[in-house]
């Protein structure tokens, strides 16, 4: 298994074309920015993933084609995927990004913060239209073939209108970059955990 490193991210540093503006996230496999595209003038996310070395190919076409899969979703609560990229570093090593819209609501995880703060629940019907457009969304993508090993609510995204998105990282057969309990494979035509 590959030896990764964290993303080396920081703030005004450039990503092809965009602009990292803060840090908004950060997982255990990457972090979250707030960047700007200044072709476009607009701000979007942008995902980094941790680093690897500059000779990696098979890497890389792993990551360019989860890229182009999450790109080819398209569902009014999955966040699409306007462009991916790679940059080689100085120190030998290349960081990914993927960039995303950039949605000023906050999380899901936000949210269920802030009901836990007033130590109050959030409203059954709030948390049902959550949970049904995350279910739409994850039903799409698996009838396209494509499914994550695990969800949890910090890959869900809130507008401040309501609706939410699921940040997707599709996974693929073969996906040697997880334990080999995660892995999918494909049974009978269709990718499974």
């Amino acid at each position: 298994m590959p030896h990764f490193e964290k993303p080396v991210s920081i703030p005004g540093m450039t990503l092809g074309r965009y602009h990292l503006l803060q840090r908004i996230g950060q997982g255990g496999m990457g972090e979250v920015w707030l960047g700007e595209d200044p072709r476009l003038h607009r701000q979007v996310a942008i995902k980094t993933l941790p680093l690897h070395n500059q000779g990696d190919r098979e890497f890389l076409q792993r990551f360019e084609r989860e890229a182009r899969a999450a790109a080819a979703l398209i569902h009014p609560h999955i966040l699409s995927v306007h462009d991916y990229g790679q940059q080689a570093l100085p120190n030998g090593q290349t960081i990914t990004y993927i960039v995303m819209p950039y949605i000023s609501g906050g999380s899901l995880e936000d949210r269920i913060a802030m009901w836990k703060k007033s130590h109050t629940y959030m409203p059954h019907d709030e948390a049902i239209a959550y949970l049904s457009q995350a279910a739409e969304a994850i039903d799409y993508a698996h009838a396209q073939g494509i499914l994550r090993v695990r969800y949890s609510r910090i890959h869900v995204a809130r507008a401040s209108t309501g609706q939410s998105g699921v940040c997707q990282r599709p996974l693929q057969p073969g996906d040697s970059s997880l334990p080999a309990i995660y892995r999918v494979r494909t049974i009978q035509g269709r990718n499974t955990v």
